[in-house]
């Protein structure tokens, strides 16, 4: 049997590269927090190394103990490949070359890095037909995944046929923000419905304070159902270079649980105008504090002081 010049060349990538049956298409996986399971090593699990909330903490796999360190908020970006965030620290895991303990990464690193709106923290996770998924950069497409000879730290490789480049997701927590959308356009802001939202919160605010608070504020964000209803709202003060300071923050009753405060508060801090800026809040109790740990907030060593009337 004559053996076509193609055949020779696909057999030659399958052998080099492992491409041969190894990946289904992109899957659609629901927003949410997952902890990502080793198929080689069943029982050890992606790891912030020491739960460190420092840029630059690598990633390891190490025994299942459900500790924040493990579990990651995982969410797509605009152009439909996925950020995962640490719970945590709520930055990003980053690809790219790691120093750290004096060591240098033979491969290229795997480390947490606050958000830089850059291709090396965007993820495409690929099913492959033996179980798992490939979980890819977007800047370089290689894959995550560790030595199988042992190797806990978590690098970059080629693609190929191997247990160590593999992971299962077990879902913690699912959200179901997707069909919500945000407007940062103040026109779009609804008063009437804004009267609701903050009168749950024992707010009762009056037409005309909403609407000096909406026309005063740097940046008002808006949630808006698949109706166009305002389901939520948002707004900041800031100079756009140093600090952001965001207040306001609620959310419809009915709509709770949904992950679309934290859809909201990842959208604000991801924004492109507020990319130079440090946070800060007062979260109204501890529920809504651990919410905002997964963009990025951390509990400052101050407290909030205020001047009497």
């Amino acid at each position: 049997m004559k053996i076509k010049k193609w055949h020779i060349l696909s057999m030659l990538l399958c052998f080099v590269f492992g491409f041969c049956g190894v990946h289904a298409k992109s899957s659609n996986i629901s927003e949410g927090i997952y902890m990502l399971e080793s198929v080689r090593t069943p029982g050890k699990v992606l790891d912030v190394e020491g739960g460190s909330r420092n840029d630059s903490a690598a990633l390891q796999l190490y025994e299942k103990n459900y500790s924040d360190a493990q579990k990651f908020y995982i969410y797509k970006s605009k152009d439909g490949r996925f950020r995962i965030r640490p719970v945590c620290s709520g930055k990003l895991l980053t690809c790219g070359s790691y120093f750290g303990n004096g060591e240098k990464f033979s491969r290229m690193g795997i480390f947490q890095k606050k958000f830089v709106n850059s291709d090396y923290q965007k993820w495409t996770f690929e099913e492959s037909d033996k179980g798992g998924f490939y979980i890819i950069c977007k800047a370089n497409d290689m894959i995550m995944g560790f030595d199988d000879r042992g190797g806990a730290k978590i690098k970059l490789w080629k693609q190929n046929i191997n247990k160590g480049q593999r992971f299962k997701l077990i879902p913690i927590k699912t959200f179901n923000s997707d069909g919500y959308i945000i407007s940062t356009d103040k026109n779009d802001m609804q008063i009437d419905k804004m009267q609701v939202l903050f009168k749950s919160l024992g707010k009762d605010w009056s037409r005309q304070k909403l609407k000096r608070i909406v026309d005063n504020s740097s940046m008002c964000f808006g949630v808006f159902d698949k109706k166009g209803v305002q389901v939520g709202f948002a707004r900041v003060i800031t100079d756009y270079e140093t600090k952001c300071i965001v207040l306001n923050v609620v959310v419809d009753k009915s709509c709770r649980g949904r992950g679309i405060g934290t859809k909201l508060m990842r959208y604000i801090v991801e924004h492109e105008k507020l990319r130079n800026c440090q946070f800060a809040l007062t979260p109204s109790n501890d529920k809504v504090a651990r919410t905002y740990t997964l963009v990025g907030y951390q509990k400052a060593s101050y407290c909030t002081i205020m001047r009497a009337n």
